[in-house]
């Protein structure tokens, strides 16, 4: 059994398993190649990206197992968690003979891994759909940064096309240099340095000392609970909040 690397993209991924899959290998395990640390006692395998295999694969996904099951292993991608990848091979040569049954496996020690990245990924993404403030900049455009553990961006963008599709906005992950930008027609996800500074719309600072007057008057003192507030909302997200900014600083 050997190592089995990839070019690092979702696409590439499913190729390699595809790949796997048809030649019925079970691998020591699967990594990225940008990450492979050579080992001269392991034999080791590089598969090239196979767009056909890779959509063929994806193709039985849906249909051999289901719809959901391609959303888990989607997310499962997204979490970026270490050994993800085997992780997603796990319940996919499970789930390929099991079929739709495999979602009800949940305690198997090969569907439970990626179950549990999945749900990591989905709880992160229901918190920023919620976390995420925009700032209006000096040329109109709306501005966001966010610093999320998993590469979510391909899952927040489309919530906020339909949320705000008559808007210029760019919702900016400095955590892995990217941005989703969109100009009220199309979306796309770029190569984006954090900036060293942002030039503010004249009356951003009024809308920011509004929305924390409004947060501050609407606050019960009595009822204070910071430990169940940090629960719902995690510290690691304050510097991005309007409302929580100043308490960090």
């Amino acid at each position: 059994m050997a190592i089995y690397s990839y070019d690092g993209t979702f696409m590439g991924l499913m190729s390699l398993i595809g790949f796997l899959e048809d030649k019925q290998i079970n691998p020591v395990a699967i990594c990225d190649k940008n990450d492979l640390v050579t080992d001269l006692f392991e034999e080791q395998e590089d598969i090239k990206t196979d767009e056909k295999r890779a959509r063929e694969l994806i193709g039985r996904i849906v249909d051999h197992i289901c719809e959901p099951a391609f959303d888990r292993i989607v997310y499962g991608f997204l979490s970026q968690i270490n050994g993800f990848e085997m992780a997603i091979f796990n319940y996919l040569h499970l789930g390929l003979t099991a079929g739709e049954n495999v979602e009800r496996l949940a305690g198997d020690r090969r569907v439970a891994p990626l179950r549990r990245l999945s749900l990591r990924v989905g709880r992160e993404v229901h918190r920023l759909k919620g976390f995420v403030r925009f700032a209006q900049l000096a040329d109109g455009v709306y501005y966001a940064q966010i610093r999320p553990d998993h590469d979510v961006l391909p899952l927040l963008a489309p919530h906020f096309v339909q949320r705000f599709a008559d808007q210029h906005w760019v919702l900016h992950d400095l955590n892995r240099s990217r941005a989703a930008m969109y100009d009220t027609h199309q979306c796309e996800i770029v190569i984006l340095a954090a900036a060293d500074s942002l030039c503010f719309a004249e009356n951003e600072s009024h809308f920011r000392d509004s929305w924390r007057r409004y947060f501050q008057t609407i606050a019960i003192a009595e009822r204070k609970n910071r430990r169940l507030q940090q629960q719902f909302m995690p510290r690691r997200y304050w510097p991005y909040l309007t409302e929580m900014a100043e308490r960090v600083r």
